[in-house]
């Protein structure tokens, strides 16, 4: 329990204290999935708490779903957020209309490279490779990587990843007319990085989704390489625009 940090002295209500320590223990990877949380009492006799602290804190890390608890068993670290998604909105899963929440992107590189300086892409001759994390209240749901054609013409504004999908950039900055993206996928295990950035185990099945974006020529300008944690089948699909 020594990520638990309470400061009587703070105007903080003591339940949001604790809620926040643990709520940061599993957002670091202190508390991986399925670990136990503290017993009720331990935390008491620790801190010198109300039971109904602890309580009303498990309860809020219920409610938010980084928590869960069996009938009669301790609460243990758990992720609810489940996605069912289409295959014709892959893999653009942000711009799904019903999802009932907000993804949050987080960007965690942008480069620019040439085909002899990437290990593992050889898309292009030169691009811009972007490497992003969208999460649900803080909860990685799953990780992106998009790799843009640096010959592109026209006003490209990389910053824009930022706040603006990959389509809209590409029709709104370099006035490309997508015509269509074509998906193909396959199950896989998280390798470390992956089961790191998404807070899982490594090993945890996942689907991969390699997407191949064209332009209204027939010109592929853009690849988007997805990891998706969970159970899929394998599936091809291709998504025509602009009909």
């Amino acid at each position: 329990m020594n990520y638990i940090t309470i400061d009587k002295t703070s105007s903080v209500p003591i339940y949001k204290q604790l809620k926040t320590s643990i709520q940061s223990a599993i957002l670091s990877g202190k508390l991986r999935p399925s670990d136990f949380l503290p017993k009720e009492e331990e935390v008491c006799s620790l801190c010198n708490i109300n039971r109904q602290v602890v309580r009303k804190a498990y309860a809020e890390l219920i409610d938010e779903g980084l928590v869960a608890r069996k009938k009669g068993g301790s609460p243990y670290v758990y992720r609810t957020l489940h996605l069912t998604v289409a295959l014709t909105s892959l893999p653009l899963i942000e711009d799904v209309a019903d999802i009932p929440f907000k993804l949050e992107r987080r960007i965690l590189v942008v480069e620019r490279i040439k085909r002899s300086e990437s290990a593992t892409s050889h898309f292009f001759d030169e691009m811009y490779r972007v490497a992003m994390v969208y999460l649900h209240a803080q909860v990685p749901v799953y990780r992106q990587e998009i790799y843009l054609d640096a010959m592109i013409d026209g006003g490209m504004q990389i910053h824009h990843f930022y706040t603006t999908n990959l389509i809209d950039m590409l029709q709104q900055d370099a006035g490309r007319i997508i015509e269509k993206i074509s998906n193909f996928a396959y199950q896989s295990e998280l390798s470390r990085i992956d089961a790191g950035l998404l807070m899982l185990t490594v090993g945890s099945p996942a689907m991969n989704v390699e997407s191949h974006v064209f332009d209204a020529e027939g010109i592929r300008v853009a690849v988007i390489e997805s990891v998706y944690p969970g159970d899929y089948f394998h599936f091809t699909h291709e998504e025509s625009y602009g009909k």
